[in-house]
This record gives structure tokens, sequence and C-alpha cells, in this order.
């Protein structure tokens, strides 16, 4: 999904976010692939930014507080 999305500034950030059980499958890179794809060719996005974080903690924060 796009976390942020600016077609003014023609900037998006993508956050993604995986269970254990779906890791190792393709989905994440499958899934960001489309929306590189369609963030730069169907809106003329010019950068689209991606945070990744390793620290998984088992009772840390929801989805949406990982970047």
């Amino acid at each position: 999904m796009f976390v942020s999305y600016s077609a003014e500034s023609g900037v998006g950030e993508i956050g993604v976010w995986t269970e254990p059980d779906g890791e190792g499958h393709g989905l994440v890179t499958a899934a960001v692939r489309r929306l590189l794809d369609w963030g730069f060719t169907e809106r003329g996005l010019a950068r689209i930014e991606w945070w990744n974080t390793t620290h998984k903690p088992a009772a840390g924060p929801s989805p949406s507080g990982w970047a």
C-alpha cells in the first residue's frame, strides 16, 4: 500500500508487512513490483520511497506503526 502519496510533489511511500506464515512466498515482492509499476507508469511519480526495518517484536506495535 502507499503510506503516503502526493501527485503534486510526484512522491509516494510504500509500506507493507506480512504475518510470519506469509513470509518467503514472494507476496511482498509481487505487491511492491505492482505498486512501483503503477506509481511510475500510471501516476507519473518521480520517486517512490521504501522504509524498512528488520525489528519484528513478538508483541510490538500494530503494523500501521511499522515503517
